[in-house]
């Protein structure tokens, strides 16, 4: 009995040794102050990471434009454009702005569709208003897509517009930038289209419109549209600003629509080809759409849909809308009696 006690009186004692070994590996003091890191007895490196885990994100400046951001990097500034877009010239970004120019926006589709605005007035009262227009990319079958690009706005005068058919009178038509949000260049001036008057006898003094690049403050003539003297078929050609025939657009006559205004849409949808001069190849197409019988029957507002040439230059695309809006005027605008402008 003597020699267990003695035993179980052991116990603590070797305890207390155990107790000694760890406050001599784990309870060192702090570093004093000034001493540095990391405290004596630890390797230099980096921090050793449990098993399974990475190294701690490198926090550090935000990555140049155009690179998707590192991790941990901090976010953007309220000011600054978003990873990936590049900084706009002359002043800081704005959420939700668009700096493309006429020809990106033109580039952005495969074709465009052009609704002209209903005046309610003159279909109220019958005397020719200024005509408007807007401007929309077309998806690949040729419907109206997305939001406005343009709008088009006709400027005349009231005696031109009563007395003067829309395939004769004189007209500039202003075409800005537009859309339904708050963009930077809302309002801005793209092209702009001028149409002298021109009395015209057959293959004498055959109608034109000219066309000007405007945007930013330039006045650069890009090319012009001419209405040629044919004998049946309806017929544009645009050129360049160098006097080269780019594209002819041409129309059967054989198309009740040329003929018989009646609101129904056999009668209202016409069909136009784009055609390479040098090879008299079709190269895309160009229809005249119905805007539905009850604005048919009141008003001559007129929808267009066209697809561009694949070899079309951001140049040909803007020759070709304003073709697209000299289209209208030449053949489609009222005359002063009341019949339509489809003379050859």
């Amino acid at each position: 009995p003597q020699a267990g006690y003695n035993g179980y009186q052991n116990v603590p004692q070797q305890q207390n040794n155990m107790n000694m070994v760890n406050s001599n590996n784990y309870q060192q003091p702090p570093p004093p102050y000034g001493s540095g890191y990391p405290p004596q007895g630890v390797p230099p490196g980096p921090p050793q990471m449990a098993p399974g885990y990475g190294a701690p994100p490198v926090y550090g400046a935000p990555p140049a434009y155009g690179a998707p951001p590192a991790y941990g990097a901090p976010p953007p500034a309220y000011g600054q454009p978003p990873y990936g877009m590049p900084p706009p010239q002359g002043g800081h970004y704005q959420p939700g702005l668009d700096f493309r120019d006429g020809f990106q926006k033109l580039n952005s589709f495969p074709g465009l569709f052009v609704k002209q605005k209903f005046e309610a007035m003159e279909a109220i009262t019958g005397c020719e208003t200024k005509n408007k227009y807007y401007v929309y990319g077309a998806n690949a079958q040729g419907e109206k897509f997305g939001k406005k690009l343009f709008k088009c706005k006709e400027e005349s005068g009231c005696c031109a517009r009563v007395c003067l058919s829309g395939d004769c009178r004189p007209f500039q038509m202003s075409i800005t930038h537009e859309s339904a949000q708050e963009f930077s260049n809302d309002g801005q001036e793209y092209l702009r289209l001028n149409r002298e008057c021109a009395c015209t006898c057959l293959c004498l003094n055959r109608p034109k419109v000219e066309v000007i690049l405007t945007e930013n403050q330039q006045n650069k003539r890009i090319g012009e549209i001419v209405n040629p003297c044919t004998l049946c078929d309806r017929q544009l050609e645009i050129f360049d600003a160098q006097g080269n025939l780019r594209y002819k657009i041409i129309g059967s006559c054989c198309q009740l629509g040329f003929f018989c205004q009646f609101p129904c849409e056999s009668c209202q949808n016409i069909h136009f080809d784009i055609i390479d001069p040098l090879t008299n190849n079709r190269l895309s197409n160009l229809d005249k759409k119905s805007p539905g019988c009850l604005k048919a029957s009141i008003s001559d507002s007129d929808n267009f849909s066209m697809f561009y040439p694949a070899a079309a230059n951001p140049e040909d695309k803007a020759l070709l809308l304003a073709a697209l809006l000299f289209l209208d005027y030449t053949y489609f605008e009222e005359k002063a009696g009341g019949s339509g402008g489809n003379d050859f």
